[in-house]
């Protein structure tokens, strides 16, 4: 089947006319899949060649994350092996945007000379060629953009098998991710946003807008055209701010079957995500510095060996530069977004984290100064799942009622939301908000079942799932925090 791009449905403020909506999960999956099945893999070994000499190629296997599929691509005479990654067009807002700034985050502007590894030790794939305007879909006019990067050897990190590893081999592994992430606090910068090329042609990349992957979601949700971007601030609580915005945006996009419970908290925690903001964000770091953050460290993104030695961090495209505060350890250290289990475990693991980071702080500065930042007391305190909620805005619900909520309150959950929004008078426009998503939302159920597109929603129900098993617990625990 060719690839034709999709119809993209935006969903209008105008509440009273006939409304049009994104494409549903299941409806983004497919044209998703359609591109991937209908890109050329003769176009794919003929584009390889030309970056090597015109060398014959074949290709060895394919893979696709989220954003981008992969083929892998072996020379026939030295049996050099490269990767030819094609950014997956449906699910990406603005494909050369997103494309540069992974370049010149890991390149200069020619391409060549890496940008982070003159800067720092950091193991990164070479870039051998990119670009755009390659036809490398079958029966199609269009062209796609292109990166073409070394092959390395190694596997995913398994944090399940690290847990169960031997305390010597994880401190191996930690020790090496510190140093990664202390050779990244050390890029600061004056503003927050991604790098891009100089178009005045110097070879240092510029700050330009903040490409996200929750600013790429929200774009083609609402199906427009143009640029996507945040614009860059020289604030700390501005950044945050427009963050907030962003996050406003996004739970005000229908969803099924919402329930007013669910409307209700998240509502709640917006309103006062949004107070909290300006207090939480230390005033003499307001103005900065900016850390380049790769904000996408997920196991599959860390590439190890059979004895823990990292061999690359993969997939720079989503990278950008955050306030200092907002530069935090991954979700896999820190626990914030997980169950309450694996929460646990993190918290362990974070005290393993943090003690290696000590050993090496007391020899160099290079690790001090991360140290300073992340001493003991991180996973307490409310920054940290601040950051992350504005990082991360699908964890809102977990995060805020899980880490926030019980310091910021000394009542059940349940009372004071109910009485929050039994004030009608004082929260007028709040209550207004949730019975607009309420009707948003019932509008939207019947559209899809009127279309015969209506799956239940998954996040809504572990949402609620994950809220009785809490409730649950704490009752258990007499902990009344929920």
């Amino acid at each position: 089947m060719a690839y034709s791009p999709p119809v993209i449905f935006a969903f209008g403020q105008d509440h009273d006319a006939t409304h049009q909506y994104p494409l549903t999960p299941e409806q983004r999956e497919s044209t998703r899949q359609t591109f991937i099945d209908s890109v050329d893999q003769d176009a794919i070994c003929a584009l390889a060649s030309r970056h090597n000499d015109m060398k014959p190629c074949r290709i060895l296997d394919s893979a696709s994350g989220s954003f981008n599929v992969c083929f892998f691509v072996q020379f026939l005479d030295d049996h050099t092996r490269w990767v030819v990654r094609v950014p997956v067009e449906p699910v990406i807002y603005d494909v050369w945007a997103k494309l540069q700034s992974e370049v010149a985050t890991m390149a200069n502007s020619n391409g060549m000379s890496r940008y982070i590894q003159n800067k720092t030790k950091i193991p990164l794939p070479r870039i051998h060629a990119y670009g755009r305007g390659e036809s490398l879909i079958r029966d199609s006019p269009t062209t796609q953009a292109y990166l073409i990067l070394d092959f390395v050897d190694g596997r995913s990190i398994d944090l399940q098998a690290l847990s169960e590893d031997t305390p010597q081999r994880r401190k191996h592994f930690f020790s090496q991710f510190i140093e990664i992430m202390a050779q990244l606090r050390q890029l600061e910068f004056n503003a927050t946003g991604s790098l891009m090329p100089d178009h005045g042609g110097r070879p240092e990349p510029v700050v330009g807008g903040a490409l996200s992957i929750p600013i790429n979601e929200l774009q083609i949700d609402l199906g427009r055209t143009g640029k996507a971007s945040s614009p860059a601030f020289t604030s700390a609580t501005s950044f945050a701010l427009q963050q907030h915005h962003l996050m406003s945006e996004i739970y005000r996009l229908p969803t099924s079957e919402l329930s007013e419970e669910t409307a209700q908290l998240q509502v709640f925690a917006l309103h006062y995500l949004r107070k909290r903001i300006p207090e939480l964000i230390a005033s003499e770091w307001d103005s900065g510095p900016f850390i380049l953050t790769h904000s996408d460290l997920r196991s599959s993104n860390i590439i190890v060996d059979h004895d823990l030695n990292i061999q690359c961090i993969i997939d720079w495209e989503w990278a950008y530069t955050v306030p200092r505060q907002f530069f935090i350890p991954p979700s896999w250290i820190t626990g914030q977004g997980l169950d309450y289990l694996t929460q646990k475990q993190c918290y362990e693991t974070f005290l393993e984290f943090r003690e290696v980071l000590r050993e090496k702080a007391s020899s160099s500065d290079l690790y001090r100064q991360l140290a300073d930042d992340w001493d003991s007391d991180l996973p307490k305190t409310l920054i940290l799942p601040l950051a992350h909620i504005l990082l991360h805005p699908s964890d809102l619900i977990h995060v805020y009622y899980r880490s926030m909520f019980p310091q910021l309150f000394h009542e059940p959950r349940a009372e004071v939301v109910a009485r929050f929004f039994h004030d009608t008078g004082k929260n007028k426009t709040l209550v207004a908000e949730v019975q607009q998503r309420m009707a948003d939302s019932e509008r939207y159920t019947q559209y899809l079942k009127d279309n015969g597109l209506f799956v239940p929603d998954e996040e809504t129900r572990k949402a609620r799932e994950w809220l009785k098993k809490a409730q649950e617990l704490n009752d258990k625990l007499g902990l009344g925090i929920m």
